[in-house]
């Protein structure tokens, strides 16, 4: 099989796909909007894995599930964020079982927060035109990269995009 290489364009996901929210949203209004959205990409109903956080018509961060996690930051109920490295592993773990309503109450706190507080901001993209093999160098520290035609964003590409064209590239199978 003769393979041609892809650009930027042809692995993207138009934005008009994506889910969008303001920086002004909060992590209680995200949560169930990255549970329940869904997206139909190349014939498969996939999750969402990003909301774009879009303000005055441009593309300022991102936010994904681990944001999400990590603004619901349970350590520091627990003086965590303190711990000695190398100390970590020490923690008993069952305290955050029994210290379950008191861990709920605070962290009702943290669904108020902005995502603006929790995104990634955007200080990488790929032109349309970039080779694929570009886009896998700008992704190898990045799990969503926007694509931008003349400075406007119009899409994204994520890891499992490029997973599935490395796979092709190479003529790799699933051999089970």
């Amino acid at each position: 099989m003769s393979y041609k290489a892809k650009n930027a364009i042809d692995l993207m996901i138009p934005i008009d796909l994506l889910p969008q929210v303001s920086p002004e949203t909060t992590i209680k209004e995200v949560i169930p909007f990255i549970k329940n959205y869904r997206m139909k990409i190349n014939g498969k109903d996939q999750p969402s894995r990003a909301i774009l956080v879009i303000q005055d018509n441009s593309l300022v961060g991102i936010v994904q599930r681990r944001d999400i996690l990590s603004g619901l930051d349970i350590n520091k109920y627990f003086g965590l964020n303190n711990i000695p490295s190398g100390l970590e592993n020490d923690f008993d773990t069952n305290l955050l079982e029994v210290s379950f309503p008191f861990i709920k109450e605070k962290l009702k706190e943290e669904l108020n927060r902005k995502v603006s507080e929790i995104m990634a901001p955007v200080d990488q993209s790929v032109d349309v035109n970039d080779h694929i093999f570009k886009v896998i160098y700008t992704l190898k520290d990045y799990r969503v990269v926007p694509v931008c035609e003349k400075s406007k964003v119009v899409g994204v590409i994520r890891t499992v995009e490029i997973m599935e064209e490395i796979a092709d590239i190479f003529e790799l199978k699933n051999e089970k």
